[in-house]
């Protein structure tokens, strides 16, 4: 049995609403399962923080959907400051007055992450699918007037990729400290969209260079991150650092997760909190265990030195590849499935593009 060690991230999914469409958006197809009538009360959320500053959290990042739809984020958010928490609100920045977000900065958010989908207005809100890059450059100027710390995050897939440079350069003009750079994950809209969106080892590799030119050149002025693409990569990354290692997601509903997209393995159940608390779902439940440590590895993740480096990968896109959760992570080269993610590299390669027939499933 491996040593558990308590968590130190909560990631707090108020609501799967979103006045958004963006095409690569991670949030579960199935969003009746998540009613606004089924969510989380804010009793409930008041004590889910609590039981998780008790349990040693000591990071919550509250996000969606779009968090600020739930009028009650403001509550939730002084909950989590009270507890000792340091709380990073992930949002698109397009909703209510000056007023509104000063008022949430002094409840106690100490860092924003702001979503844009691009560096212009066209491009923006086109793959938001909303007319959104004005307002969300007017609510960044009052952002930035509170002092609260701010990252702004792009994801990166075919329609944006090619334009780094430019990405770049436009967060740096804004005067932001960070700037996420996150490739195209799976598991939401972004996998039934996925051959629309994928970007072309070319696009990715440029896009690895470029990044990392920009981050020797504003060293000390703007902090550069970039998560990676995997199935370009040869190797996963540790997703999560290891399910069950350090994060914990709750969804809308209640339901406890080791990570944002566990949903999609059908073969788990997931406890939920209004049925056990925080501790014994941590500890004790089978989802949490299921792919904790290492004894569940096959060959050839159970003998490779890089599992505690990776953890074995995704398990996540694992089985929405193969249909088994504990297959080796097919990004992977020794995997005896990558096969199929050459075939999903092909498949979109071979998807035609165009404004007109962008194949986005809305």
């Amino acid at each position: 049995m491996n040593e558990i060690k308590e968590p130190e991230v909560l990631v707090a999914e108020l609501t799967y609403r979103c006045n958004m469409h963006c095409w690569y958006c991670y949030n579960p197809q199935d969003l009746n399962e998540y009613a606004p009538q089924k969510e989380l009360t804010t009793d409930e959320w008041r004590k889910v923080i609590r039981e998780a500053a008790e349990l040693g959290i000591i990071h919550i990042h509250i996000t969606g959907g779009e968090p600020t739809i739930r009028q009650d984020l403001p509550n939730i958010v002084q909950e989590a400051k009270n507890c000792g928490l340091y709380v990073n609100l992930i949002t698109n920045i397009t909703l209510y007055d000056k007023k509104y977000w000063e008022e949430l900065v002094k409840k106690g958010v100490d860092h924003v992450q702001v979503s844009f989908q691009a560096h212009t207005k066209d491009l923006n809100d086109l793959i938001g699918e909303v007319k959104t890059y004005e307002k969300k450059l007017k609510i960044l100027s009052w952002l930035k007037e509170t002092g609260v710390f701010l990252t702004i995050n792009i994801v990166l897939h075919r329609w944006n990729i090619d334009y780094i440079e430019e990405v770049i350069q436009f967060v740096y003009n804004l005067g932001i400290p960070r700037f996420e750079i996150a490739m195209l994950q799976f598991g939401g809209w972004d996998w039934k969209n996925r051959l629309s969106l994928i970007p072309s080892r070319e696009s990715v590799e440029r896009a690895y260079r470029i990044a990392q030119k920009y981050k020797e050149k504003f060293m000390g002025e703007m902090n550069i991150t970039m998560v990676a693409l995997d199935i370009y990569e040869g190797r996963p990354k540790p997703c999560t650092y290891g399910w069950g290692n350090k994060y914990m997601v709750i969804n809308p509903i209640g339901e406890v997760l080791p990570c944002h997209g566990a949903k999609v393995i059908k073969t788990l159940t997931f406890e939920n909190i209004r049925d056990k608390s925080l501790y014994e779902i941590w500890h004790n439940s089978e989802s949490f265990n299921a792919f904790r440590g290492f004894a569940w590895m096959k060959e050839p993740c159970k003998s490779c030195p890089e599992k505690e480096k990776d953890f074995g990968g995704c398990r996540c896109f694992a089985y929405l590849l193969t249909g088994m959760a504990d297959a080796t992570d097919p990004s992977c080269e020794l995997s005896p499935h990558r096969y199929l993610v050459d075939k999903l590299i092909q498949e979109a390669k071979e998807r035609y593009m165009s404004p007109v027939k962008r194949g986005i499933i809305k």
